[in-house]
């Protein structure tokens, strides 16, 4: 299975931005996705609600456990 949005950013392999691609690349699957939005970026609900109240709480997020994983 391909890596998701949030193992490929906590492995460095992308840059946070990226999300909007995966995110435009969710939306034009026209149900060829079986995921939700949350499953497919690969984020925990907790992740989720961060993004929902803005991006900068989960980049902030995510930053940390990146670190936590060198």
């Amino acid at each position: 299975m391909e890596k998701t949005f949030t193992q490929r950013y906590i492995d460095g392999e992308c840059e946070f931005s990226a999300i909007d691609d995966c995110i435009e690349t969710w939306h034009n699957s026209k149900g060829g996705v079986e995921l939700t939005l949350e499953e497919y970026l690969g984020l925990t609900d907790e992740e989720y609600m961060l993004f929902l109240k803005t991006s900068d709480e989960l980049r902030n997020h995510l930053d940390h456990l990146k670190e936590a994983a060198k």
